[in-house]
C-alpha cells in the first residue's frame, strides 16, 4: 500500500465511525432496514468516504446497453479488459470511460453460473482495480459502493459471510392435469397469477412453451423450471378449436411468497438474476440494478469483489475478488465464449408442480 493510501485508510477508519454517530439522528441510529440505509447515506455520511473510494472510481466505467444505462463496469487491466454484471447487457454496448468517451465494447466471455462478464475496449491505459483479499472479508466490516467520482454510491456493513445462494424457478400460476392425447390441462388459474394477468383460462390446453412441445403434465413443469422469476415466456395453446399464443412474465412466488417478493422489492427494483450464485458475500446497501458491476471496497481501498445483484430492500450480494480472479484466464481464453442470444438460465430449485 503506498504511503497516501495508508494514510488516507487510517484517517478514514477513525473519521468515519464519529462522523456516523454524530451526523445520523439518534433515533435513526435505533431505525433497522431501508430507513437506516437511507440515514447512513445522507452526503455528510458519503463524503467521509472520498479517500477510500477515489483510486477504485479510476478503475470504474458505465456501461450502456441499447443506448441505456445498464451497469457499472470495473476496469481490470489497462488494455482494455472490464468485468460487469452479465445478465444486465442483452443489446448493443457501450462504455463511458474515465474522462467521458464513450467506445464500443464486446463480450469476450461469460461465467454463466457467477453471471460475469469480460468486455474489451479499444483503449489503453486505463487503470485497473487494486484487488483486496475477499477470503479475509468479515461480517460488520464497512464497505462502500464505487461509481464513477469520488463520492461512493453507497455505503453499507457485511452482513452475512460467504455463502451459496439457491436458484429460483419462475413461476406460470396454474394448475395441471395431462390432457388427452398430447398437453397440459388447465385445471385452475391462480389469482393475479402470470397465467391470469396473460389470459389464460380453465380448461385451456398447452401445448408449447417458447416452441418446445408440451407433452403432458410434467413435460411443462420441467419447462417452466429452467426459466427464473421475471423471464418472459411464449405460451402456445388450445382453447377449444382454436390455436392460440400469449405471453407471460414468470413470477417468483404466488400468495404469501407474492407478498414477500413485494415487501422485498420496497424501495426499489431487484436484479433479474439475483439468486442461483455458488459463492457470493452479502452487504446491507441498497442499489439499483445499473449500480451493480462496479467494485465493493472496504477502508483500505481495495476491492474485495463486484456487486453482482440487488437481491432485497436491504440486501446485494458481491461476487468475491478470488471468484473473479480464478475465472479471468477460462474467460480471456474464449473457452467461455457468450451464446449469440443469451436467454435461458435454469434457476436450480424444485417447485410444487400443482402451482406452475
Amino acid at each position: 500500500m503506498n504511503r497516501r493510501l495508508f494514510h488516507n485508510s487510517c484517517r478514514a477508519a477513525i473519521t468515519i465511525p464519529i462522523l456516523l454517530a454524530t451526523a445520523i439522528p439518534a433515533s435513526a441510529q435505533r431505525i433497522r432496514g431501508s430507513d437506516r440505509e437511507r440515514a447512513r447515506n445522507t452526503g455528510g455520511v458519503k463524503s467521509a468516504f472520498r479517500d477510500v473510494v477515489t483510486d477504485a472510481s479510476h478503475s470504474t466505467v458505465t456501461l450502456k446497453s441499447d443506448g441505456k444505462d445498464a451497469a457499472f463496469g470495473t476496469v481490470i487491466s489497462d488494455d482494455g479488459w472490464i468485468i460487469t454484471k452479465a445478465s444486465e447487457l442483452p443489446g448493443a454496448i457501450t462504455c463511458i470511460i474515465p474522462g467521458g468517451r464513450t467506445v464500443d465494447a464486446k463480450i469476450v466471455g461469460i461465467a454463466e453460473e457467477d453471471d460475469l462478464a469480460l468486455l474489451k475496449v479499444d483503449v489503453k491505459d486505463l487503470t485497473p482495480i487494486t484487488w483486496g483479499d475477499a477470503t479475509k472479508a468479515q461480517v460488520g466490516q464497512w464497505v462502500a459502493t464505487v461509481g464513477t467520482t469520488n463520492v461512493p454510491v453507497a455505503v453499507g456493513v457485511l452482513s452475512v459471510g460467504r455463502r451459496k445462494i439457491p436458484g429460483r424457478s419462475g413461476k406460470l400460476g396454474v394448475a395441471l392435469a395431462d390432457a388427452d392425447g398430447h398437453g397440459a390441462k388447465v385445471m385452475q388459474v391462480l389469482p393475479d397469477s402470470p397465467a391470469e394477468k396473460a389470459g389464460v383460462r380453465v380448461d385451456d390446453i398447452i401445448t408449447e412453451i417458447n416452441g418446445t412441445a408440451v407433452d403432458n403434465r410434467e413435460a411443462l413443469v420441467t419447462i417452466v423450471r429452467k426459466f427464473p422469476p421475471g423471464h418472459e415466456v411464449s405460451v402456445t395453446f388450445r382453447r377449444g378449436e382454436k390455436k392460440m399464443e400469449i405471453t407471460a412474465k414468470l413470477a417468483g412466488g404466488l400468495g404469501p411468497e407474492a407478498r414477500e417478493d413485494a415487501m422485498n422489492r420496497m424501495g426499489g427494483a431487484l436484479s433479474e438474476r439475483n439468486s442461483n450464485f455458488p459463492a457470493v458475500l452479502q452487504h446491507d446497501t441498497v442499489l439499483t440494478p445499473a449500480q451493480c458491476g462496479g467494485p465493493l471496497v472496504t477502508l483500505d481501498g481495495k476491492a474485495i469483489g463486484i456487486n453482482i445483484a440487488r437481491a432485497g430492500r436491504v440486501e446485494s450480494y458481491v461476487l468475491p475478488a478470488d471468484v473473479i480472479l480464478a475465472l479471468l484466464d477460462d474467460l480471456k481464453s474464449g473457452k467461455r465464449p457468450p451464446a449469440p442470444k443469451p436467454s435461458t438460465r435454469p434457476a436450480g430449485a424444485t417447485t410444487n408442480p400443482a402451482e406452475e
